[in-house]
């Protein structure tokens, strides 16, 4: 929250709105598009953790999971999006990991 208040306009998703259908909703898509800096404080996941078959970002789980919202933010469904950012930052367990140390930008 300390960082969000460095910025004159900034959006917050916290706990129930940190979900992957809000994150990926209409609204906040254009949000996703704007923004010059993107942060994600959350959880990390490679494949190795057995959640996926692709590395990616651990947002709140839904109360119902489906394949389009089961919580996590994999790096497929990341380059679907249309970023314009000038800055994404990850600060989560395993975003410099050993084994992506030859993944530029993951």
């Amino acid at each position: 929250m300390e960082l969000s208040s460095l910025f004159k306009k900034s959006k917050l998703f916290l706990g129930n709105q940190a979900t992957e259908s809000n994150l990926l909703s209409i609204e906040n898509k254009v949000i996703l598009k704007d923004g010059d800096i993107l942060s994600f404080a959350t959880h990390a996941f490679t494949d190795k953790t057995n959640f996926s078959s692709e590395h990616g970002l651990v947002l709140t789980p839904p109360e119902s999971l489906t394949f389009e919202n089961d919580g996590l933010l994999t790096t497929s469904e990341i380059s679907e999006l249309n970023l314009n950012s000038e800055l994404v930052i990850l600060s989560a367990c395993n975003t410099s990991s050993e084994e992506n140390r030859y993944a530029e930008g993951y």
